[in-house]
């Protein structure tokens, strides 16, 4: 009896799931009258398909375009064919469906509306313009009453009058919106937005949030017909924007009249990183402090155990500014540049707070990606040591060596050493440039690389090059992953894999040396 009322719960479950979570399909051949929604006899309309389907399904519609106004208040999944395929036009009048939760008489309208829903969207295009003048097209993709928008791999475009108008309407997303007493979310990652007439995308309100990623933000400039704004953020809502280009807001009576971003109160919750502007009439305002540079890291991306400088700048009219990073590894650092060592591959977003002396601030980030080195190839051009010594103290301090001299032969055709090298010996890894005459390169840690060669007008007249490298590094580390016991006393025969990286080539060869190791560290040739 137990194991029959288990079974029954299982077939209740599983029959509950396929109600919740079916797929509905729409394609513009379809029909609302005789279809069911399935994939061989789908609706012609999203709107149907919205209509019919449970919270949590998901709703795939065929490439056409469709003349719709959607207002959603369940929470689904949108899939289109492409954003260059499944189009949502707006269709010849709009009628109010944004509530306005201020003044209930003075609502507003949009061609997607999500209120209190978590929604997503992908693979699909909203699209204007309005049928005629002024205000015929207040948003393209508005979420309120708490609702959640996850864009992704959208095109948002022409969110405007037509012809294009002086009034204020015309924004193509928007999370919330302070005078209609709204807030949501939106999330967007690799979506288009241009040619919209007051905003690309918009956030307002301490209970509203925006992400932006991998996003190009288009304006209609230069225009005269009024400013508009590629990002607008106002009334202390959470933004972070990164990774995105911004262009073409340009109001041509100027001049700082059309923004690529444009903050409008509180911007202790904003963080930028990464963004590239161009054709506006000013890129960022608003902030209390002027980012003078961005983040940036070199090198990026970077190996595990590689040191990284991250360079960043502001400004304010208060005076001094005070810098704290975080690594996103729980570590902080203090400074406008800093060096830093992640110690695991990942993706890390070193974010940087800029405050004034009046406790004022604002934040921005560059992502850093951290991975291991490529794997050697298997077929090696000879790297031939003649001689070669290392030592490593215990514990390390960073300076412990290993140098070798010897030959190898360039590729054929090369007659000039340039460009960078990299020496491997197990998970230490050095990279150089060669100088200018292409015989020596250094780096700040004094890692060094020369050779010796005939030269002729800096151009090498024999294939056969002489090199002497001295690599410094925690290279007891390196002995123990090698096989090195911690601690051993004594004399050890080790092989070391030398190996160097030129010309797209790499050059090793096996190395034995014999090393005399105590408890303070060990030392051989």
């Amino acid at each position: 009896m137990i194991r029959m009322r288990h079974l029954l719960l299982l077939l209740a479950f599983f029959a509950s799931f396929s109600t919740y979570c079916a797929d509905t399909f729409v394609s513009s051949s379809g029909s609302d009258t005789t279809g069911d929604g399935s994939s061989g006899n789908p609706y012609a309309t999203i709107g149907k398909g919205v209509a019919t389907a449970n919270a949590g399904d998901t709703i795939n519609i065929a490439f056409g375009t469709y003349v719709e106004q959607l207002t959603l208040t369940k929470n689904l999944t949108i899939i289109g064919n492409g954003a260059g395929t499944t189009v949502i036009r707006c269709p010849g009048a709009l009628t109010n469906n944004v509530p306005n939760n201020t003044t209930p008489a003075a609502p507003g309208n949009a061609i997607v509306a999500i209120l209190g829903a978590t929604v997503t969207m992908s693979n699909i295009a909203v699209s204007g313009p309005g049928w005629t003048n002024c205000g015929t097209i207040q948003y393209g993709i508005f979420v309120g009453n708490g609702g959640t928008l996850n864009l992704n791999a959208c095109r948002v475009s022409d969110i405007r009058d037509e012809p294009v108008t002086g009034c204020q309407n015309g924004r193509a997303v928007a999370a919330g919106a302070t005078a209609l007493g709204q807030a949501g979310t939106v999330v967007a990652s690799g979506c288009e937005i241009l040619n919209y007439q007051k905003s690309g995308l918009s956030v307002e309100g301490t209970n509203s949030s925006l992400t932006a990623a991998n996003c190009t933000i288009t304006g209609l400039g230069p225009t005269a017909a009024l400013a508009q704004n590629g990002i607008l953020i106002a009334d202390g809502p959470m933004a972070t924007i990164g990774n995105c280009t911004i262009t073409n807001n340009f109001f041509t009576p100027g001049p700082t009249a059309s923004c690529g971003l444009l903050n409008i109160g509180d911007a202790s919750r904003i963080s930028v990183g990464s963004l590239s502007f161009s054709g506006n009439n000013a890129n960022i305002v608003g902030l209390p402090i002027t980012i003078t540079s961005l983040p940036f890291a070199t090198p990026n991306p970077a190996r595990p155990g590689q040191e990284v400088t991250l360079i960043t700048a502001g400004q304010a009219s208060s005076g001094g500014l005070t810098y704290t990073w975080n690594f996103g590894d729980g570590t902080t650092l203090g400074g406008a540049t800093v060096k830093h060592t992640w110690t695991a591959a990942g993706l890390y977003r070193a974010e940087v707070e800029m405050r004034t002396v009046l406790g004022n601030s604002v934040k921005a980030f560059i992502d850093v990606t951290v991975e291991e080195p490529p794997p050697l190839p298997e077929v090696l051009l000879p790297l031939n040591v003649a001689k070669k010594s290392a030592r490593a103290k215990n514990p390390s301090k960073e300076k412990d060596s290993f140098q070798a001299r010897g030959t190898f032969d360039l590729p054929n055709g090369v007659t000039t050493l340039d460009g960078p090298l990299q020496f491997r010996i197990g998970s230490a890894i050095v990279d150089f440039t060669m100088d200018a005459k292409g015989k020596s390169a250094k780096d700040p840690k004094k890692n060094s690389f020369r050779i010796k060669g005939k030269y002729k007008k800096k151009v090498l007249t024999t294939q056969t090059v002489q090199f002497q490298v001295k690599m410094l590094g925690n290279f007891l580390k390196v002995l123990e992953e090698l096989g090195l016991a911690p601690g051993t006393a004594g004399t050890v025969k080790i092989k070391v894999p030398f190996r160097m990286l030129y010309k797209g080539q790499t050059y090793g060869q096996d190395l034995e040396i014999l090393f005399k190791s105590t408890a303070k560290g060990a030392s051989g040739k």
